[in-house]
């Protein structure tokens, strides 16, 4: 989690990866709802939706503010089912056809969340 000092309170980012919302994404907006004003959801990709559909209602049960949808590829029928549901979408490719995400990474080995969470830390923190 990223802060800064905005109107005399601190303002805080959390990037919650997507795949994995059941165990994080709960227990994070209920924790910082009352100081977070917009929650980015991650993934390293959308295919179908359900997995990004189950994190944004997860977000919105929890009471988040303002969510943000941030992810690398997208089909464009699932991204505007996406869009509808959340209050911003940034996707950087949206091929026509999308047969699986891990087509479009040179590398799309697992990383496990302690590297994410370690790499997070050292780039909100630098």
């Amino acid at each position: 989690m990223a802060e800064e000092k905005s109107n005399n309170r601190p303002k805080i980012m959390a990037a919650i990866p997507a795949y994995n919302e059941e165990k994080y994404i709960g227990t994070v907006v209920l924790k910082t709802r009352q100081y977070v004003d917009e929650v980015i959801v991650v993934d390293d990709g959308i295919a179908t939706g359900a997995t990004m559909g189950a994190a944004i209602i997860s977000v919105k049960v929890k009471g988040a503010k303002k969510i943000v949808v941030a992810v690398p590829v997208a089909p464009p029928d699932t991204l505007e089912k996406i869009k509808q549901q959340v209050d911003k979408v940034i996707c950087l490719h949206v091929p026509e056809i999308l047969f699986g995400v891990g087509a479009f990474f040179d590398n799309f080995a697992q990383t496990e969340d302690e590297t994410v969470i370690k790499l997070m830390g050292y780039f909100t923190s630098n």
